[in-house]
């Protein structure tokens, strides 16, 4: 039978690897770049992927650019969605970029070419102040997201790296 697409991102973004080499990630997602609303999640075990990137719609207070405290509900597909359409980092969403309930800073995009051929990933960072990251891979109709936990001794660097091969692998697949 056919994989599910939360085993593949299980398989190549937290591969079950020996004790010596830990997971880079803690989780990661795929969404349609259209609509920002992840379709697959990994750890797939008990949905542990699922409970990290998403959640359902939320009221926050966020502030505004006068100083002063809103009350908004957050979509978090939307807020992904803004993300996947800025055109740099001068553009940024309104409300910042939100996963699994958790606000993210974004700190960073720039252009990787892939190994192979003269195609280019978009690639985003993110940060939340409880020191985890996403790193973000731009394809043309689909969005990956991978989730690193420093706490967990995982780094921006290999986290990215793990990211990035993934999306090589989607852009193989003509994603």
């Amino acid at each position: 039978g056919e994989q599910s697409w939360d085993e593949t991102i299980q398989q190549w973004m937290l591969p079950a690897g020996d004790d010596s080499e830990p997971p880079t990630l803690c989780a990661a997602a795929l969404a349609q770049t259209a609509d920002g609303a992840f379709y697959a999640a990994a750890p797939t075990e008990s949905e542990q992927g699922w409970a990290l990137m998403f959640k359902d719609d939320h009221e926050e207070t966020v502030l505004k650019d006068d100083g002063t405290e809103e009350k908004v509900t957050i979509n978090e597909a939307s807020t992904l969605k803004e993300v996947c359409e800025m055109p740099s980092m001068d553009v940024r969403p309104k409300y910042g970029l939100w996963i699994g309930g958790k606000k993210f800073t974004l700190t960073q995009m720039k252009q990787v070419s892939c190994t192979e051929g003269d195609q280019e990933m978009t690639v985003i960072v993110g940060a939340c102040k409880d020191k985890t990251g996403v790193v973000i891979v731009r394809l043309t109709t689909q969005v990956l997201v991978g989730m690193f936990d420093e706490n967990k001794g995982q780094k921006l660097g290999n986290a990215t790296t793990t990211t990035t091969t993934f999306g090589e692998y989607l852009i193989g697949l003509g994603y």
